[in-house]
């Protein structure tokens, strides 16, 4: 499902292609439900008014600072405790079984490496219901702090929560 492969690079930290991530979140954006597609649109034309400096800086503040706005699903669960260890195992024991791999350096539940597993090798509910969960805790904190980011946060959750959710199967 290419709006959910888009919303992944939304995720990641902005570069100079962030026009074309952001392009092309919005020339896929008719692929998710309607209240998954108005907060990408919000998004999208916040992100498009800022300069790439206020971008990365406000990426920066809303993920990387803030453990209640952070992009790793299984903190939501069990914060920094050993039990993550096992959750984040049992990512990888799914990918591995789809024959998905995460990139280098990234863990599992990061929820950029989670929507392009869905996106490519879905549906997973298991998965599904971890990153929305994640994402739902994540756009409410970023929206209380104003952030730029909570629409982002609130599309993928959304787009995650529907029951029409069926990412193909390859």
């Amino acid at each position: 499902m290419a709006a959910i492969e888009a919303l992944a690079a939304l995720l990641e930290y902005p570069g100079p292609d962030v026009g074309e991530r952001l392009a092309e979140a919005e020339r896929t954006a008719s692929e998710l439900p309607p209240r998954a597609a108005e907060a990408l649109k919000e998004f999208i034309d916040s992100a498009r008014r800022a300069d790439l400096l206020k971008l990365q800086e406000a990426y920066v503040e809303a993920f990387d600072f803030s453990k209640d706005s952070n992009l790793y699903a299984t903190y939501y669960i069990y914060g920094d405790s050993r039990r993550r260890g096992p959750a984040l195992a049992k990512l990888l024991s799914i990918y591995s079984s789809r024959g998905f791999k995460p990139p280098r350096g990234e863990l599992p539940d990061h929820l950029a490496v989670m929507l392009r597993f869905l996106a490519r090798h879905g549906p997973h509910p298991a998965v599904a219901r971890l990153a929305a969960k994640a994402a739902d805790k994540a756009a409410a904190a970023l929206r209380r702090k104003g952030s730029l980011y909570a629409p982002l946060l609130e599309a993928v959750a959304e787009a995650l929560k529907n029951p029409d959710f069926s990412p193909p199967r390859r």
